[in-house]
């Protein structure tokens, strides 16, 4: 709540608001965005404030004079359809160049170059990561070579069961924002899971990929990659 109160006072004066915040209305606006808006990350907070401020969401016919609730939660709902168009055409896009390598494809690759494609995945996925952009391990490519690198540790049950809470909070908060129905339907090939039992393993799978990340650089990760793994 601190941080998002910091980030609230920084949002006003990058609006240009003249009058000094007072600490109950910046307190009245973060506890607003704290209930209504709680599957969003602080990251996810500061990207909207970014995009609203630099013009890149369309927040309609609002005025930037004033600081409120409304604005922030006008800002924060362009951000997140802007982000879910960007995720629906990365998704499309990356269908596309599936279906067109499967055709092109006219011999089997080598070990050493489906290390080369996987490490490109990797790449791209941990920049979206850290970037803030939306994760999303398409067709459990990472957490399958996690898995058969022995990279999990099976043993440590207090991160399997904080994969498994992470995996059915994320699956609830996603039902209630209507967004896992519109997503299976627009931007996740069919074979993907759909239901609820799939969904959670989906995104607990999702919470081990996301500790790995945190806990090594790219250049660490990409070094473990090797040809020998793709036999």
């Amino acid at each position: 709540m601190t941080n998002l109160v910091e980030l609230m006072a920084q949002w006003r004066i990058h609006l240009g608001v003249t009058s000094d915040p007072t600490e109950q209305e910046l307190i009245i606006i973060c506890q607003f965005v704290y209930d209504n808006f709680k599957t969003f990350t602080l990251s996810d907070i500061r990207l909207a404030m970014n995009w609203a401020i630099a013009g890149k969401i369309d927040l309609g016919f609002i005025s930037q004079k004033t600081f409120s609730s409304f604005y922030v939660s006008k800002a924060i709902n362009a951000y997140s359809d802007l982000k879910r168009h960007h995720f629906n055409s990365l998704m499309e896009r990356r269908e596309q160049q599936i279906r067109r390598s499967e055709i092109e494809k006219v011999k089997e690759l080598t070990p050493l170059e489906k290390a080369d494609d996987f490490k490109t995945l990797i790449v791209s996925m941990y920049q979206g990561y850290m970037s803030g952009g939306i994760f999303y391990d398409f067709g459990d490519f990472i957490y399958d070579w996690l898995k058969n690198t022995k990279q999990i540790d099976q043993s440590d049950k207090s991160n399997i069961q904080a994969a498994v809470v992470y995996g059915k909070e994320k699956y609830r908060k996603e039902r209630q924002k209507n967004n896992v129905a519109a997503l299976a339907k627009s931007a996740i090939p069919k074979k993907e899971p759909e239901n609820q039992e799939q969904m959670e393993k989906k995104y607990a799978r999702e919470y081990i990929i996301i500790q790995y990340f945190d806990k090594y650089s790219l250049g660490e990760i990409i070094q473990k990659i090797k040809p020998e793994q793709f036999q």
